[in-house]
């Protein structure tokens, strides 16, 4: 069943949807007014329901204050919905409540010209999106309501953006997002950082171009597919769950001759559990690393692992006992190994 409802504050969506006919309907088209309990009721509809195509590009208004006072993940619109299939978002400059939280078979999602700003958790583990078209001027609403960046974090198989292609010079490197080879990137002030690498992308091996700065939260989450990072000499920072469940992940390379980890979560937060780069990589192995003095590595990235104790620290033959004698509070690699040289 299809239908098509024209809305406003006056006529809602839930007064002219029938109780026997809400879960019949499988394509519904909306124009208007939306408010929370409209999208709830439209959460339900394809949860419980027959919903599967929703067509929101008509609607101009989108007011969901009546959700943010709850502000639980209860009333998440369409979370750990498992049902939907295609969306095509509303006509509205932000959408700023959380919205397509663990939506596995969510396949096609519009975003219109005019959104230029997403709540940041938004579109949150939904790795069979086909394509997530990135605004180059999006800006994403960090409101410490969920104390990290989730946006886009564990969804898509392809990123693209206005600005598709690794800028050739430096003055060509567009102002925030823009994208390559199907990786989201974003600069700023601190340079150019790894923003969100797809993660229905099924790529096993990822060379992280020369010229990225940072790694962000969340950049990696939730990839089945990578055996094997590569990380270059430019990269300089890893924000903390950068690398997060990632459970086929074998070996990680890091090029660099520094390396460290900052937090993004506010200070309280940050002090009352270390923060860590990676975890959920069960199978993690072999972690090499080419800094001639460990003294510049961060190892706390490594804190979040399970597994620490079965991981084999590859380093430069000619600073192995450096390696050896450095002392790591929270972990020790019982498997160390030398590498010949660099490459």
């Amino acid at each position: 069943m299809e239908r098509r409802f024209v809305c406003s504050k006056e006529v809602t969506l839930s007064q002219q949807v029938a109780d026997d006919e809400k879960y019949l309907i499988s394509k519904i088209l909306i124009e208007g007014r939306l408010c929370g309990s409209d999208l709830m009721l439209l959460s339900d509809m394809s949860k419980h329901g027959s919903l599967r195509q929703l067509d929101m590009h008509g609607v101009t208004e989108l007011d969901t204050d009546d959700l943010k006072e709850d502000g639980s993940m209860d009333c998440y619109p369409f979370y750990d919905n498992n049902r939907i299939e295609e969306v095509s978002l509303p006509n509205v400059s932000s959408i700023d409540y959380p919205m397509f939280y663990y939506c596995k078979n969510l396949k096609c999602i519009e975003i219109p010209d005019t959104v230029k700003q997403f709540c940041d958790v938004f579109l949150f583990h939904c790795p069979n999106v086909e394509e997530i078209y990135v605004p180059g001027d999006l800006r994403i609403d960090y409101d410490g309501r969920y104390q990290s960046d989730n946006c886009f974090a564990g969804s898509g198989k392809l990123f693209i953006s206005d600005f598709d292609g690794w800028p050739e010079k430096e003055e060509d490197t567009p102002d925030s997002f823009f994208t390559y080879d199907g990786v989201l990137y974003e600069n700023d002030v601190c340079g150019i950082s790894l923003h969100r690498y797809p993660a229905g992308d099924e790529r096993t091996e990822f060379v992280i171009p020369e010229g990225v700065a940072n790694i962000e939260e969340n950049a990696f989450n939730g990839n089945l597919f990578l055996r094997k990072i590569i990380i270059p000499k430019s990269v300089r920072n890893i924000e903390e769950d950068s690398i997060v469940g990632c459970s086929n992940l074998e070996t990680l390379i890091f090029m660099n001759d520094k390396f460290g980890m900052f937090s993004c979560k506010d200070a309280m937060y940050a002090y009352s559990i270390k923060p860590s780069g990676l975890n959920g990589s069960p199978r993690l192995k072999d972690v090499y690393l080419y800094a001639d003095d460990p003294n510049e590595f961060e190892f706390g990235i490594f804190e979040g692992l399970e597994n620490i104790g079965d991981i084999t620290l590859h380093v430069p033959c000619f600073c192995a006992a450096k390696y050896r004698n450095q002392e790591v509070e929270f972990c020790k690699f019982p498997n160390s190994q030398d590498i010949g040289g660099y490459s």
